[in-house]
């Protein structure tokens, strides 16, 4: 009863979002811009009021004021879904802005730094796309793309972005690194047995956070891309140590990892010759196959055991 009633809850308040999200956007956009006509202006208070009526929260479950009380935090969140909760990350705060700017005629999209997690805005103004982050002080907030590189001492955050991107009307994503940081080429060749291997996965993980933050245990996805028919793939990124996997295949797939350093303006052509990884690796790769196979064994036996229990009770 108690789950019927959560789910119950949480369907109501997703339904609700949907039907009545949109429209609250809207007024609460047109009520803030009001006749103001400058689009800079206009974007501070649209800022101003996220960080007075959004509440800063990124973990995965989180207690909501209204039934269910407990709410689940969605991956890459309609901005209904955020307007109606009020609770987010970076990320919901950018996707309400962006929105919400749209709604007063403002041009905005997202924009993507998975690599140093963090996410911020652009706006169209007179014909160019402007940075804009909702999440930082007014004096910082509007045209600064250097903020995040800019060291601490100089007021910025002292990050080495690696990779950023937005995602356009027609769901691909565009590379537009060079706008926050000077990058460098990384080219990678994917050999088997000395044959360049087409198909073959290549996945970019920064490890800045990582080496720098006690918090992130692991190096964070930036991207990832196919070999072609060379074996070749190459990467725009800015200067940053990275870890660089390599798969081809499924369950016993062919595996191959590394760290490499690239520096700004620099380019790094390395070649990698794939192996099979232990026996071990591919285990533990495919846990969740070996954990469904373990239960129908145990279900299996308990069956078998249970049918012979009863015939020997009606002997």
């Amino acid at each position: 009863l108690i789950l019927i009633i959560f789910f119950g809850s949480f369907i109501y308040v997703y339904i609700y979002s949907k039907c009545f999200g949109r429209k609250e956007i809207i007024n609460t956009a047109k009520t803030i811009a009001s006749n103001e006509t400058n689009s800079k202006i206009i974007l501070n208070k649209l800022a101003d009021w996220l960080k007075e009526y959004m509440r800063y929260d990124t973990r995965m479950i989180y207690f909501y004021p209204f039934p269910p009380f407990l709410l689940c935090r969605m991956i890459h969140p309609d901005p209904t879904w955020v307007m109606v909760v009020r609770r987010g990350g970076c990320e919901e705060y950018a996707i309400l802005f962006a929105e919400m700017a749209r709604c007063v005629g403002i041009q905005s999209r997202v924009v993507y730094n998975p690599g140093e997690d963090h996410t911020w805005c652009e706006v169209l103004i007179n014909g160019s796309w402007i940075h804009f982050d909702p999440m930082l002080p007014r004096e910082r907030r509007f045209n600064n793309p250097g903020f995040y590189e800019r060291s601490k001492t100089e007021g910025g955050w002292g990050k080495q972005l690696s990779y950023v991107f937005f995602i356009g009307p027609d769901g691909k994503s565009y590379d537009i690194t060079n706008r926050y940081t000077s990058v460098g080429r990384l080219i990678i060749q994917i050999k088997k047995d000395n044959i360049p291997m087409k198909n073959a996965r290549v996945i970019i993980k920064s490890r800045f956070l990582m080496e720098t933050n006690p918090k992130y245990k692991k190096p964070l996805t930036c991207l990832y891309k196919y070999t072609n028919e060379s074996g070749l793939c190459s990467f725009l990124l800015g200067g940053n140590n990275y870890t660089v996997i390599v798969e081809f295949g499924k369950f016993m797939s062919y595996r191959g990892e590394f760290i490499v350093n690239l520096n700004e303006n620099e380019t790094i052509s390395l070649t990698l010759n794939l192996i099979r990884p232990s026996i071990f690796f591919q285990l533990k790769k495919s846990l969740s196959l070996i954990a469904i196979c373990s239960l129908l064994l145990i279900v299996t036996i308990f069956l078998k055991y249970w049918k012979v229990e009863r015939q020997s009770s009606f002997m």
